[in-house]
């Protein structure tokens, strides 16, 4: 997005805080019931960090994985599942504060991190 900043079109410049260009992709093995598992890839463009366009995050994509195992039992469905997020540890700005006035722009994202869990789902026939 491309916003004038005067009377001539040779003096524009993007928007700060929103990446021009922005990618997802899923791919994923999802039976009823059984083993499952999942990877996705998310990618930004750089982000202008102020109205001048003199300060921007650089572009990043990170990959995440997902793996669970689903169990009916009766009218019980379990849902036992994990995922690791930003699997190659990469360092990027996970958010930018627009025109910050100490020039602090970054926010660091968080590194590799994991989670599990669990589901348990009662359905009515």
């Amino acid at each position: 997005m491309r916003r004038a900043t005067g009377s001539s079109l040779t003096a524009c410049r993007w928007m700060p805080g929103i990446a021009r260009d922005m990618g997802f992709a899923s791919f994923g093995w999802q039976p009823e019931e059984s083993w499952y598992a999942g990877a996705n890839l998310r990618y930004a463009s750089d982000i202008q960090a102020n109205d001048a366009n003199t300060a921007k995050a650089p572009s990043y994509t990170v990959a995440g994985l997902n793996t669970g195992y689903k169990l009916q039992y009766g009218n019980w469905l379990m849902d036992i599942y994990g995922r690791v997020d930003n699997l190659f540890d990469l360092q990027y700005v996970g958010s930018l504060i627009v025109n910050e006035s100490n020039k602090r722009y970054y926010e660091a994202a968080p590194g590799r991190n994991y989670g599990v869990g669990l589901s348990l789902a009662w359905t009515f026939n």
